[in-house]
């Protein structure tokens, strides 16, 4: 792809009605999504589904899963009471907690972690997805803000992996997004497992950092 296309992409604002469109389409998948859904060709998506059992995943998401279905039993989705950071203390590094905002249209970063952080070069915690995307400008504001909509809406683990559209020294970021809350449409949290295919390895002072952090964002 050319780079004027791709400056096109990445300067451009997505409005919240393309959003929503967008993250009906993906709902509307059964389960395997099709990187054409997302409506973002200049971005290299590898992998994208809803998640309905570990089995699928790589180890490290699929092991957050299994923490996040036996906590939900035999309801939709766990409480974001549940969320429990000693259950999943070996991905701290790679996590994201997100509140929702707008009914999912957009969601604010609550922890960002270091292993996260590092590579992107800057903590997003306290911004919101469209501020950081419109920030960076590196044309993922529709990926992001569509996947996240979907989950919420849908009430459903997605699963998706892409390449990174600008120079960094990660190329490539598998995400597992779950919903913890009441139920569809009542989303209180995102937990996010971002993990790059490099590893980054967090001194014990960054992860207590990083669980205090939960800590505070699950008592406010």
């Amino acid at each position: 792809m050319s780079l004027d296309v791709l400056d096109r992409w990445s300067t451009a604002a997505v409005a919240d009605d393309r959003v929503d469109g967008v993250a009906r389409a993906l709902a509307g998948q059964d389960e395997v999504i099709p990187a054409r859904a997302f409506e973002t060709p200049h971005l290299v998506i590898e992998a994208a589904r809803w998640v309905s059992g570990p089995e699928p995943l790589p180890p490290r998401h699929a092991e957050l899963y299994r923490y996040w279905d036996e906590a939900r039993g035999d309801r939709v989705m766990p409480s974001a009471e549940a969320i429990d950071p000693s259950r999943f203390a070996r991905m701290l590094a790679h996590i994201i907690l997100l509140e929702p905002l707008d009914r999912g249209l957009d969601a604010r970063y609550r922890v960002y972690g270091s292993g996260i952080a590092r590579p992107a070069g800057r903590d997003w915690t306290g911004v919101t997805v469209k501020e950081m995307t419109r920030t960076v400008k590196a044309g993922m504001e529709l990926y992001y803000r569509a996947g996240y909509r979907a989950v919420v809406t849908e009430g459903r683990a997605l699963y998706a992996a892409h390449r990174s559209p600008v120079p960094l020294s990660v190329s490539l970021w598998r995400r597992l997004i779950l919903p913890f809350g009441e139920g569809p449409g009542s989303v209180d949290r995102l937990l996010v497992l971002n993990q790059p295919d490099q590893r980054y390895y967090q001194s014990r002072a960054e992860l207590e950092e990083i669980r205090h952090r939960l800590g505070r964002s699950l008592e406010s």
